[in-house]
């Protein structure tokens, strides 16, 4: 997938010596790079290695949302529902689950920050501020993988008030304080050393004002946004089905438990967390599904009751149920996730990639450059050459000042051996027209892939048929 490569490229490049945020362009901060680097840096760069190591977060999440359900639950087969209910759904294709995304990372330590302030309730005999800040420093690496975490601190807000209620102000404050210094534990040495090796103005506009400003809900048209939510909605409803419909079940029995406002606030940070990109992706719905697994797991003690009766309640669970196994399982079991490289795509590049690479491959070698225009991050990574700007998104080339002048200007002065067109519709009309004018003037295509299209600058193409002309003479 894009987002796998263009972290693993950029992962790659940074760990080898280049400036991120100045070579290497990504509008958020150094955690996912990290861990991409690290894996690369042990085992190598293979999809395999990183798909490994987002199953291992894929698994201890699993044991979080076993851990969390425990402090709402009495019982142990309730916990042991949620947490089977999530290592089921969360690997599933149409999530995206079996990826290497943010959210997989980022949700293990969301997870571990919610259970070490579950344990400090007031409930609680003792109020343990090394929990709570605990449960800080795991917020705050989740926001470093990801700022879509921030909306979670819903939860940490119910859970001050119910301690002010119980212990007063000055107990709720220490609770506060103690979490935001967490926080800040954890994003310091990122925001230090980002500041120091690029300056402060351009690290900060990098991981905070780009999506902010372009790649954000409140830099999205309403309908846009409400289009995106509606599709992704019906795209993902064989894996949310069953546990909304069983917390759907639920919900009239458990509504009066103790918790159902921590848990409510839980679900509403994690949906505001999926609503803060520009569109609704996929791999958005890993962040809701532990605590829709955590209410499904209320409808436990309720089910054989259902079963017994002639409650028309159960038709739905019924029939999420067969929606999962319809639509799911079998495309579980045919794509094999964590090995097939890039499983249920149908974007241009993933389709036509291997063609690319091939004939990339073929007429170059890691040390010539390649640009993408505007994104196609994949046959960067595969080719092994490095891209001529620090751009590999349409989004970076159309919102971050002087990227498409940049880009442009590559191509006019010849800096790159090879240019791969897609996805140019991504753009206005007037900067594609001078893009294609700059390449007719400097470049040969050499190869046609459905919607991509490859080109080798003049120089080298006309090089290459003067050997072939004297290799036939010869």
């Amino acid at each position: 997938m894009a987002d796998e490569a263009a972290y693993a490229y950029i992962a790659q490049r940074w760990f080898a010596g280049e400036r991120l945020y100045v070579d290497l362009f990504i509008g958020r901060p150094q955690a996912i790079l990290w861990l991409y680097g690290l894996v690369i840096e042990l085992v190598g760069a293979h999809l395999w290695a990183i798909r490994a190591a987002a199953a291992v977060a894929a698994s201890i999440s699993t044991l979080f949302v076993f851990l969390i359900a425990l402090e709402f639950f009495s019982s142990r087969e309730q916990p042991l529902l949620a947490s089977w209910l999530y290592a089921i759904l969360a690997g599933a294709p149409h999530i995206e689950g079996y990826t290497a995304n943010a959210e997989t990372f980022m949700t293990p330590w969301c997870l571990a920050a919610i259970w070490l302030a579950l344990l400090a309730r007031p409930s609680v005999s003792r109020l343990s501020l090394s929990a709570i800040f605990g449960s800080g420093v795991a917020l705050g690496v989740a926001l470093l993988l990801k700022v879509s975490a921030f909306p979670l601190a819903l939860v940490w807000l119910v859970l001050a008030n119910d301690l002010r209620k119980a212990r007063g102000w000055t107990y709720a404050s220490l609770y506060a304080g103690a979490c935001v210094s967490g926080v800040i534990v954890a994003g310091l040495p990122a925001i230090i050393l980002g500041a120091a090796q690029v300056g402060w103005e351009r690290y900060v506009y990098a991981v905070f004002w780009y999506r902010t400003l372009t790649d954000s809900l409140w830099a999205t048209p309403l309908a846009s946004q409400l289009a995106s939510f509606l599709l992704s909605l019906g795209e993902t409803l064989p894996v949310t089905a069953v546990p909304t419909a069983m917390g759907w079940l639920a919900w009239p029995h458990w509504k009066q438990h103790r918790s159902v406002t921590l848990l409510m606030a839980w679900l509403v940070g994690s949906f505001l967390g999926m609503s803060m990109g520009s569109q609704w992706f996929l791999h958005y719905y890993i962040q809701i599904l532990p605590p829709l697994c955590v209410l499904a797991a209320a409808a436990w003690p309720i089910l054989p009751q259902l079963f017994n009766s002639q409650s028309r309640k159960i038709i739905l669970v019924v029939f999420a149920c067969a929606l999962y196994l319809t639509f799911e399982l079998s495309l579980v079991w045919q794509q094999v996730p964590l090995l097939a490289p890039y499983a249920l795509q149908d974007d241009p590049v993933d389709v036509a990639g291997d063609q690319v690479v091939e004939l990339l491959r073929s007429r170059g070698t890691p040390h010539h450059r390649i640009l993408v225009a505007y994104e196609a991050p994949q046959i960067v990574l595969r080719t092994g050459m490095r891209n001529a700007t620090p751009y590999l998104s349409w989004r970076d080339v159309k919102a971050v000042p002087g990227a498409f002048d940049q880009t442009l200007a590559v191509i006019s002065e010849s800096r790159t051996d090879f240019v791969v067109v897609v996805n140019l519709k991504r753009l206005s009309r007037e900067q594609n027209e001078r893009l294609v004018t700059a390449l007719n003037a400097r470049y040969r295509a050499i190869g046609r892939f459905g919607e991509i299209s490859v080109y080798e600058r003049m120089e080298r193409h006309l090089e290459g048929a003067r050997q072939s002309r004297n290799g036939d003479r010869g």
